[in-house]
């Protein structure tokens, strides 16, 4: 299913892009790791559970906060009292051991392998060594620009990511389409100025934030054309 509609910007560089029903141009391309790129719900919810039982936390509301987050801010955020940067180091070293369950997303493979490598990013709210970890389990190349929670300050609903990750590809974040599947994640892509791709699911949040929504990147199709690169449905999706 996708979601979309007919109009042209009227900001900036943006008023150059027609953003049509099941197609959008960009010049560059900006991923989640995620529910994006690399199916890794269980090993998320296994350590995050885990690490609230063992703090006396509910693991329901700790799973909620979680998602599309930095680790180190959502343990602030729910444990003041711990160090949240040595439970972040020491959550995360375990997810990134846990590869059980971990593959490629649908899609993702052929997607990144259709861009020339100075036209994609990812950008994560997970450490460089989880996103590292993760991406070679699954099978994903390594992108030449990989922002993470290492190298930011403030992370997703913040853009600080998504701008780090447009100015190391020497892209303007307003030429760039971001692919999210978290509403932080989608919040983040807003405020830096980004279109936004969503996969559908129970963190996406509203479709009003979005261009395009699919279920999975394997219902987009990728190709230059001339500076742009050119994002199309599949035939099999259908509007929401």
């Amino acid at each position: 299913m996708i979601w979309g509609f007919d109009a042209y910007s009227t900001k900036g560089w943006q008023a150059m892009a027609r953003i049509t029903r099941h197609a959008l141009r960009c010049s560059a391309v900006l991923l989640d790791l995620d529910g994006v790129l690399v199916e890794s719900g269980h090993s998320v919810e296994r350590s995050w559970r885990a690490w609230a039982l063992r703090n006396d936390l509910d693991p329901e509301q700790v799973q909620a906060l979680c998602h599309g987050r930095r680790s180190v801010e959502t343990i602030a955020a729910l444990a003041p009292s711990l160090d949240a940067q040595a439970e972040a180091w020491r959550l995360e070293s375990e997810q990134a051991a846990d590869q059980a369950e971990l593959e490629a997303c649908h899609g993702a493979r052929q997607l990144v392998e259709a861009m020339p490598s100075r036209r994609w990013a990812v950008v994560t709210s997970g450490s460089r060594q989880l996103a590292l970890s993760r991406l070679r389990t699954a099978g994903i190349p390594v992108p030449n620009v990989l922002v993470t929670a290492d190298d930011v300050r403030r992370g997703k609903p913040s853009p600080e990511g998504y701008l780090a990750a447009a100015e190391k590809l020497g892209i303007p974040a307003a030429q760039c389409t971001v692919i999210e599947d978290t509403n932080p994640g989608v919040q983040a892509a807003r405020a830096a100025g980004c279109t936004v791709i969503g996969i559908l699911g129970d963190q996406l949040g509203p479709l009003h934030s979005l261009e395009i929504a699919v279920r999975t990147l394997a219902d987009l199709r990728i190709r230059r054309e001339g500076t742009f690169l050119h994002l199309t449905t599949t035939g099999g999706a259908g509007a929401i």
